[in-house]
């Protein structure tokens, strides 16, 4: 009971206030806007860069073994990654490679990769 008592009064010294003041009750209401704004890009602008990078993030999919990592398709063994490894993609790759650059730089093969969750 008393918050609903603090609310009225909150509300009734705002009302107040914005009468006595006419200029304040506009600037309030420009602020509230700008801000509702600001706050729906930024939402927008995280969703966007996630959904970025989720489309280049693949999960490393084996039996148990670690997936090795070569310098080129086919080329020499660089590195390798353990089940579950979260690896980011360059390109889609072709001829059942794709490069990746992190956790480290090189090429595994694509049937090794799945979507990240």
């Amino acid at each position: 009971m008393k918050t609903i008592n603090y609310r009225k009064n909150f509300l009734a010294a705002i009302a107040f206030l914005s009468l006595s003041v006419p200029s304040l009750a506009l600037i309030s209401s420009a602020n509230a806007t700008t801000t509702a704004r600001s706050l729906d890009q930024n939402a927008a602008e995280e969703e966007l860069v996630t959904v970025a990078n989720n489309s280049m993030c693949r999960r490393v999919v084996t039996n148990g073994t670690p997936l090795n990592v070569r310098s080129r398709p086919g080329g020499r063994i660089i590195g390798k990654l353990r089940n579950g490894t979260r690896v980011t993609i360059v390109n889609r790759g072709a001829n059942g490679w794709v490069p990746i650059s992190a956790p480290i730089r090189g090429y595994v093969s694509s049937r090794y990769l799945t979507y990240c969750r």
